[in-house]
């Protein structure tokens, strides 16, 4: 054990004397433009990287470039365009030249600048523009036994301004939060969260509030009568019943609200009198009515002439 110890320690001395030397290594980093004008940014910016040599000792080297990560080297574009050496609407050029000039500010005094690998270093723009696209709430949950949901989901607003590249905003049909779920809802919810933004993508607000509605229900059962849509004066169309039995779940609070008023059956009249019986139709429910049922759904009739 004793052995081990020491071994341990010698490796450790060596190693910190190794530190001590001086060496050349090569270095990528990626190059970030920063405070670009208004509308105009630049495309994807991950790949602008610049490979060059460097001169230090271990310790010095070895926090420059980090154990697993090398930050990225950030540059002013208005300090830099006297540096481009090809400038134009869609993009600029750096030159071996320019990269050494602008390395060398970048680099701790401590490291001395050997050579640029990089033949040159090219930055492509985008042109931004503004647009509004619609917000959608990206949930999942569970509703608990005899819950539900009451309206569709809410959310604080619907829809937003963002800014990007014109091609990259024709492709979206929306901006959606990030996937969340939201576990099982006995009750009502109301949560913040934030907007899963595309990567070139970029808006004032950050998240956006989402509310569900979440009730218990019950059953309602209803006798309504059944209209005729295209009754004329002359011709009086006689159904067989009249009325339809009508079984659909509600919120607990919306029971007195629902009558025979907020539901309207119809059929209309075959004129040309192929069929025995006319199928019942009905209009769009109110949003708090869930499977519903009703019988029947055809009747029979007969046309009277008055």
């Amino acid at each position: 054990m004793l052995y081990l110890l020491f071994v341990a320690l010698s490796a450790l001395l060596w190693f910190l004397n190794k530190l001590n030397h001086e060496y050349t290594i090569e270095v990528a980093r990626t190059v970030l433009l920063d405070n670009t004008p208004f509308g105009l940014r630049v495309v994807d910016a991950e790949h602008n990287n610049v490979t060059y040599r460097i001169k230090g000792h271990g310790y010095a080297l070895m926090s420059y470039r980090g154990w697993a990560y090398t930050s990225p080297i950030h540059i002013n574009y208005r300090d830099s365009l006297r540096r481009f050496s090809s400038f134009h609407l869609n993009g600029a050029t750096l030159s071996r030249q320019d990269l050494s000039n602008l390395l060398s500010r970048h680099l701790p005094p401590d490291l001395q600048l050997i050579d640029v690998v990089s033949d040159s270093l090219s930055f492509q723009f985008g042109w931004q523009i503004e647009k509004r696209l619609p917000l959608r709430a990206k949930v999942t949950y569970t509703l608990a036994d005899q819950c539900m949901l009451v309206k569709p989901i809410e959310l604080s607003r619907d829809s937003i301004d963002v800014i990007g590249t014109e091609d990259r905003l024709d492709s979206l049909v929306a901006i959606e939060t990030v996937p969340t779920h939201l576990g099982m809802l006995s009750t009502s919810v109301t949560t913040t969260l934030p907007l899963d933004l595309p990567v070139g993508v970029s808006a004032s607000q950050k998240a956006v509030d989402v509310f569900l509605t979440v009730e218990q229900y019950t059953e309602k059962t209803l006798r309504v009568p059944i209209m005729v849509q295209n009754d004329t004066d002359s011709l009086h169309l006689k159904l067989v019943p009249t009325t339809v039995d009508v079984v659909c779940n509600i919120p607990v609070s919306y029971y007195d609200s629902l009558n025979t008023h907020s539901l309207r059956f119809w059929t209309q009249l075959d004129t040309l009198q192929q069929f025995s019986r006319l199928q019942v139709q009905f209009d769009p429910l109110p949003y708090y009515v869930r499977n519903l049922r009703f019988h029947p759904m055809y009747v029979g009739y007969y046309v009277s002439r008055e």
